[in-house]
């Protein structure tokens, strides 16, 4: 499976995964996961000069708090899905913003 498809797969199931639900459920989200978390670790990516100071703040702090590797690659994953959230969140508040002032004139 390529990188772009294992992120999608386990994109799908995260949900249910972060409400705590078991990993056998989910057998090929599963696979998705386990080939996820061979690629590059914290300190390959610490390592990189175009990391972006987001995600080095964020390893950073995950490391100084003791957590795993597999935490931190897994709350990488949930801070993507919160800021992608929140992006669109503040978009179609924008949005609805700018529509409503022009259908008010």
């Amino acid at each position: 499976m390529s990188v772009c498809v294992c992120v999608q797969v386990f994109h799908r199931y995260f949900n249910y995964f972060w409400l705590g639900l078991p990993k056998f459920l989910f057998p090929r989200a599963g696979a998705a996961l386990a080939s996820l978390l061979v690629m590059p670790d914290t300190a390959d990516l610490l390592s990189k000069r175009d990391l972006s100071p987001y995600l080095r703040i964020a390893i950073d702090l995950m490391l100084s708090n003791g957590q795993s590797e597999t935490d931190i690659k897994v709350g990488l994953h949930a801070s993507l899905i919160l800021q992608v959230g929140y992006t669109c969140t503040a978009l179609r508040l924008v949005m609805f913003v700018i529509a409503t002032t022009y259908c008010m004139m």
